[in-house]
């Protein structure tokens, strides 16, 4: 009797827990930067796969919604995700060295350790657009 109270409670514990889960959405995305995005979707700045649980999720601000009122949109929403994210600029001056190699990240003339402010006083950061394509 005690061995079948265990199974029936195994049983039942299975079922609940495999009608609780759900598959986690996961996507392809490309990137973009906002500053000389032209709207040409064949270059991407770069291509990243992301779940829903993994950290990067969160980072992104995404565009997709049912607001009333709707979205007007050049994509096929039911096909892509979109967001934005903003990045912090890997190298500042746009030298082509990245500011962890960069002996003058900001490029102002001054090497970095006599600098007062190495990294210039822009907003260093890059608002990329994220597109992603539903797997």
């Amino acid at each position: 009797m005690k061995t079948k109270l265990c199974q029936l409670i195994f049983f039942m514990s299975l079922i609940i827990f495999l009608n609780n889960c759900s598959k986690e959405e996961c996507l392809d995305c490309n990137t973009y930067n906002m500053d000389d995005f032209n709207g040409d979707l064949t270059n991407p700045k770069d291509v990243f796969y992301i779940c829903e649980n993994d950290d990067l999720w969160d980072y992104i601000i995404w565009g997709n919604s049912n607001d009333i009122g709707g979205n007007i949109a050049l994509i096929d929403l039911t096909k892509y995700q979109t967001g934005y994210r903003s990045v912090q600029d890997d190298d500042i001056d746009n030298d082509g060295i990245l500011n962890d190699s960069d002996n003058d990240i900001d490029g102002d003339g001054l090497l970095n350790n006599a600098d007062m402010s190495p990294n210039g006083f822009e907003n260093n950061h890059i608002l990329e657009l994220v597109i992603c394509e539903r797997n």
